[in-house]
C-alpha cells in the first residue's frame, strides 16, 4: 500500500482553505454554492495534473464535497424553554 505523498496533503490542505474562505466571503447561500462547486471542479482538474493519478484527483473532489456537507448545513439548534 503505498504511502500518502506529500503533494497530496499539500494540495488538500490548500483545496480545504481555499473552500473555507470561499464559503465565509459568500454573501449568500447561493453564492457559496456556486464557488464552492468552481472550487470542487477545478480542485479535480488541477489535481489530475499535479498530483497525476486519477485516485487521487477523485478524492480530492469526494472530500471537498464532503466539506461543502459539512459546512453547508445548519447551526442552529433548538432550545427548549426552561421548565418552572
Amino acid at each position: 500500500m503505498p504511502a500518502i505523498s506529500f503533494l497530496f496533503v499539500l494540495f488538500l490542505l490548500v483545496q480545504t482553505l481555499l473552500a473555507y474562505a470561499a464559503f465565509r466571503l459568500a454573501r449568500r447561500r447561493e453564492d457559496a454554492a456556486v464557488a464552492l462547486g468552481v472550487l470542487v471542479f477545478a480542485g479535480g482538474v488541477i489535481g489530475l495534473f499535479v498530483l497525476e493519478s486519477v485516485l487521487e484527483a477523485l478524492a480530492v473532489q469526494l472530500l471537498c464535497l464532503g466539506l461543502y456537507a459539512f459546512i453547508s448545513k445548519p447551526r442552529t439548534t433548538r432550545r427548549r424553554p426552561h421548565r418552572q
